[in-house]
């Protein structure tokens, strides 16, 4: 694996140590059900990928990251489950199945989208919160997706289809945070 594959999951790591204490300390408020449902699908596809020698670091590291985060959201009490964690449930019980019956490059290409469904919930809350969304943290992420789509060694689907998928949602989140915030700020001056 390349210098940027490892530089993507050191990064990665590191920037759930500022995002979990924010947690703790309730500045940030995250989806429970979200980081539950990422830490299993993102744990999926580091499997698919370590399955067909691809990139699997990044993967690997959100996995430990999401694990930790989900843990610090329980501890600071902020968690909730609807009909939408539980179809999402589904969505990472089909990708098991679809694993197993399909293998492990098919099982990459489902978990990997259904990391961008999972993360609806997340998408929802900073809209309605935008203040409470970790613009930085999430462009980190984008920083950290980039950095394994660098050091990819092919542009086969082990090696970019997870960190692409990845890259457009936390770029979509910042972006959709950052847009809600100036749009709120510009309705409050108006007022």
């Amino acid at each position: 694996m390349s210098y940027f594959a490892w530089a993507s999951a050191i990064l990665a790591l590191a920037l759930y140590v500022p995002l979990c204490l924010q947690i703790v300390k309730g500045t940030v408020k995250q989806n429970f059900t979200t980081w539950l449902l990422w830490a299993t699908l993102d744990g999926i596809a580091a499997g698919t990928l370590i399955v067909q020698q691809g990139s699997y670091a990044l993967p690997t590291a959100y996995t430990i990251g999401s694990l930790v985060t989900t843990l610090c959201i329980v501890r600071s009490k902020n968690f909730k489950w609807t009909w939408f964690e539980s179809f999402v449930t589904v969505l990472v019980i089909a990708c098991v199945i679809i694993w197993f019956s399909s293998g492990p490059k098919m099982a990459t290409i489902v978990s990997s989208v259904a990391l961008a469904v999972a993360g609806i919930p997340q998408l929802v809350e900073s809209a309605r919160n935008p203040w409470a969304t970790p613009i930085l943290i999430y462009f980190g992420y984008f920083v950290a997706n980039v950095l394994a789509l660098a050091g990819a060694k092919n542009w086969e689907i082990p090696e970019r289809f997870y960190p692409s998928c990845a890259a457009l949602f936390c770029i979509g989140i910042v972006i959709l945070a950052a847009t809600r915030r100036r749009y709120v700020a510009r309705s409050n001056l108006t007022t």
